[in-house]
């Protein structure tokens, strides 16, 4: 009998087994995604090898072709993370709406460069590649939640909030509704410049 590295919970293999009805037994492989993104959310946002392992058991897969997909996709993290998960959109909408600025008050509010994890535990800050959102840009993900329309300030004060323990509200920092041009009368903002200190 093979000894897993990890064992699965009870409600995890109910959860497994929901997932695997979805796909012909002969393609079982490819509920590899939405096993492994419930292992992470059941482990503060992190994947050990250990939980690699026994998905890869589970689905019949090579354990390296299970790392190679946590290691490709930047949802999955194979190390600790924050509370605070902070990733920063970093491709070409984001960086040039002001992703850069972003990234520098990240930095300076949390003491964090690309990839740290604060000592507390409480914050941990990742550049990334694109969260899908570009016509919202620039955009930051933390934890689940999408922050649109950021600039250096507001995003500021969700820090802040969140160092604070203060619930934040994803979303649109300037309330506009959707992917609505930015002289929305709902927003009441207009294009602005970007500036060499963005990029």
């Amino acid at each position: 009998m093979t000894v897993l590295p990890y064992a699965f919970s009870a409600s995890q293999k109910l959860e497994v087994a929901k997932i695997l009805k979805r796909y012909p037994a002969k393609y079982k492989q490819s509920a590899v995604m939405p096993i492994l993104w419930l292992l992470q959310r059941d482990n503060k946002g992190w994947l050990t090898q250990g939980m690699i392992e026994a998905v890869a058991h589970v689905l019949g897969m090579q354990p390296l072709r299970v790392q190679e997909l946590v290691s490709f996709y930047a949802l999955y993290q194979d190390s600790p993370v924050g509370k605070h998960h902070i990733q920063v959109c970093r491709t070409l909408s984001c960086k040039l709406r002001g992703a850069g600025a972003l990234y520098q008050a990240c930095r300076t509010q949390l003491g964090l460069t690309d990839g740290e994890l604060s000592e507390d535990g409480r914050f941990s800050l990742t550049r990334v590649e694109c969260l899908g959102c570009c016509a919202n840009a620039p955009v930051v993900q933390i934890n689940e939640d999408i922050h649109e329309d950021l600039t250096a300030e507001s995003f500021v004060k969700i820090l802040k909030a969140l160092q604070e323990d203060k619930t934040v509200i994803p979303g649109s920092a300037c309330g506009r509704k959707s992917s609505k041009p930015w002289t929305d009368k709902v927003s009441g903002r207009q294009p602005r410049k970007v500036s060499s200190n963005d990029t």
